[in-house]
């Protein structure tokens, strides 16, 4: 926390500059990209068409996905040790991606549930790979050290955290400057909100990634060494991990109720619940690696993987009995996939000897990237089986004859059930498509 703004001064933030323009090139200049769309729209807002200013965020969307591939990309180029030139040179492949990404997004409408998930997937994989790709070389060709890669990830993890600090310490920082200024100078004649949004657009998509740059390790002699953090060491000894303990408490009451009101179907949030605090759960697994002297650390990271069978199991359930009755959606579909993950991450740390820490975000990004690609794409998928399931309902109403549609004469002539049904199929197919 102390060293966000430590050394501040015009040398150091010079060289901060030139390092992260040799380092990461391509990724500085998407930066100043996305920075000067933002600011754009600031000061553009009632001069352009929802149209325009729609396909300029999309613009920004597709730019901030490509920021992270960059930056992967150059990570893997440093852990390989390629030079500046060869480095920069496969950075067309991250260009290319962001031209197909956003002539992707172009064609779509954001209020279109496809292309929402989509940006979330690309997101989660995008960013998943940051915590392995400049290690490729240790995990794959040479004999893996446990300590070496929990460094390189929990310093990549603290660039995430003192980064999420520095915004918020400058946002809220710059918003009490600016107001002041406007309060102290009665400037009545400029617009206080736009220049606020100028500032946070800068803080946002300009210093913040800057700050994040300069704090990746730039070689493995970096990683190799690690100087503890200790406001962070903090938070996972006396909030993280407490927090973990409580939500064990507070979803295994919840089991033990669901088994004592077996014909009682368990809440929809428990699928959620489970996920996110066992993602949690794995995240601190990685980071309390080399803190195993506190006992409620030593106690959690000897039992947690076998703590999460049951809850593993309550999920099944409570997503079988879904899945059962209405089959596949999109958020189900994510479920099932997260359960499978979260199945095998569980086997694998109980049954396995080297434990590779390494194993958590890899197998993540494999998953992700099956449900992003055919035939196990998360948004055809469970719409293909929908429609389907759609149709047969129609034909079981006889509203679909020979693929013609027949009105019914009367609301009678279909089951209050059936009809009900095929409004709900109706309802949810228009969330991918147009109702037409």
């Amino acid at each position: 926390m102390k060293n966000i703004f430590k050394n501040l001064s015009f040398t150091n933030l010079k060289n901060t500059l030139v390092e992260v323009f040799s380092r990461f090139f391509i990724s500085w200049i998407i930066s100043i990209f996305i920075t000067s769309i933002f600011i754009f729209l600031v000061y553009n807002d009632n001069y352009y068409s929802n149209d325009t200013i729609t396909n300029l965020f999309k613009i920004n969307i597709s730019l901030w996905i490509t920021f992270f591939l960059s930056v992967w990309v150059y990570l893997i180029c440093q852990n390989y040790k390629l030079w500046f030139l060869k480095s920069n040179l496969y950075q067309i492949l991250s260009l290319a991606f962001w031209l197909s990404f956003y002539l992707y997004l172009k064609q779509t409408n954001f209020d279109n549930v496809n292309a929402i998930v989509n940006i979330f997937l690309s997101f989660i994989w995008f960013i998943s790979i940051l915590f392995f790709c400049g290690y490729l070389k240790n995990i794959f060709w040479k004999s893996y050290v446990k300590n070496t890669y929990y460094n390189y990830f929990f310093k990549i993890w603290l660039v995430f955290f003192t980064a999420w600090i520095f915004w918020w310490l400058l946002s809220v920082l710059g918003w009490i400057w600016i107001s002041s200024i406007f309060a102290l100078f009665e400037l009545k004649n400029i617009d206080e909100w736009k220049i606020f949004w100028y500032y946070m657009s800068t803080v946002w998509a300009l210093f913040t990634p800057i700050y994040a740059l300069s704090k990746i390790p730039k070689e493995e002699s970096e990683v190799e060494v690690l100087v503890q953090n200790k406001f962070f060491i903090f938070i996972l000894k006396y909030l993280l991990i407490p927090f973990i303990y409580i939500y064990f408490l507070i979803l295994y009451s919840y089991s033990l109720k669901v088994l004592l009101n077996f014909w009682d179907w368990p809440k929809w949030i428990i699928c959620w619940l489970v996920v996110s605090f066992s993602i949690l759960g794995y995240i601190v697994y990685i980071l309390s690696h080399n803190l195993e002297e506190n006992f409620l650390i030593k106690l959690y990271r000897k039992y947690f993987h076998f703590a999460v069978i049951p809850q593993i199991f309550m999920l099944f359930y409570a997503i079988y009995l879904r899945i059962n009755q209405y089959d596949l959606t999109i958020n189900r579909y994510l479920v099932v996939v997260f359960w499978i993950w979260l199945l095998v991450l569980s086997i694998y740390f109980i049954f396995s000897k080297t434990k590779k820490l390494s194993f958590i975000p890899v197998l993540l990004t494999i998953f992700v990237l099956l449900i992003s690609t055919w035939p196990w794409w998360v948004n055809s998928l469970p719409e293909s089986r929908q429609y389907n399931l759609f149709i047969k309902n129609l034909e079981t109403a006889k509203i679909l004859q020979n693929w013609k549609i027949v009105p019914p004469k009367k609301v009678s002539d279909i089951k209050t059930d059936l009809s009900i049904k095929i409004y709900d199929w109706i309802d949810y197919l228009c969330d991918f498509e147009n109702c037409r």
